[in-house]
């Protein structure tokens, strides 16, 4: 668990919502929720939930001093016009995919920069369950033998569900779709009760699941670990917990 938990903690100085922005005039947090780093050719890119008008983007060389670049995403250029949350950012075929939660409904676009601009794909929101009920908090997992598969939150489900992907990314095979993870554990259910924020780590044939428990509106909001040794589960979540 050692191991896991080095790793763990790699995983959230890179993706901390408190990192330190040092902009031309001056030194400020930068303010992002649900943030995700993606790295290439030298440089860091940072995406998070923050603009009510799209994506914002930021750049680094060294994951300490970032500066604003642009809206990656902007609202004109998607579907929908509101709650613009969670992005990840992926090189794809020679370009660049971003999904991202819109409107509760968990939505992907297409670039051929990863500062964008970012435009919708035809094929997005990726899931319509039903009418009512969200889904947010995207995560691509790519398994080692090239199998991807996306976790996702579901309001009616108020946790953590799974499904594969096709080759294309987009395409949900919803005959796979299940519940893989709920609110069992006691510091889980203090005031929301939801496992949200879904990330993958996969070390030594096992799976590592952390993921949000509680509320977000709440103090006692925090992270939690499920392992695994298959990706579709069963996970067990780690009597440790919350991280």
């Amino acid at each position: 668990m050692n191991i896991f938990k080095s790793l763990v903690l790699a995983i959230l100085v890179a993706y901390s919502p408190c990192f330190t922005a040092k902009n031309l005039q001056s030194e400020k947090p930068l303010t992002l929720a649900d943030p995700y780093v993606f790295y290439e050719k030298g440089w860091y890119y940072a995406y998070g939930t923050h603009s009510f008008e799209g994506i914002e983007v930021y750049r680094s060389k060294d994951l300490i001093t970032w500066q604003f670049e642009r809206l990656a995403l902007e609202s004109k250029n998607t579907k929908t016009n509101k709650w613009f949350w969670a992005p990840e950012v992926y090189h794809i075929k020679g370009k660049y995919l971003m999904y991202f939660s819109g409107n509760e409904n968990i939505r992907a676009a297409w670039s051929d920069s990863p500062l964008g601009p970012f435009v919708e794909a035809e094929e997005s929101p990726l899931l319509r369950r039903k009418p009512h009920e969200g889904n947010i908090d995207n995560h691509l997992f790519i398994d080692d033998d090239g199998k991807a598969y996306i976790f996702f939150v579901e309001w009616g489900y108020l946790g953590t569900s799974m499904a594969e992907l096709e080759k294309d990314c987009l395409t949900v095979d919803t005959t796979t779709i299940k519940g893989i993870i709920t609110p069992q554990q006691s510091w889980e259910k203090k005031l929301g009760q939801t496992n949200e924020g879904p990330f993958i780590l996969k070390h030594k044939g096992y799976y590592y699941l952390t993921y949000s428990g509680n509320d977000f509106r709440s103090q006692d909001y925090a992270i939690g670990v499920a392992i695994s040794n298959k990706i579709t589960g069963p996970w067990k979540k780690e009597d440790y917990n919350p991280f």
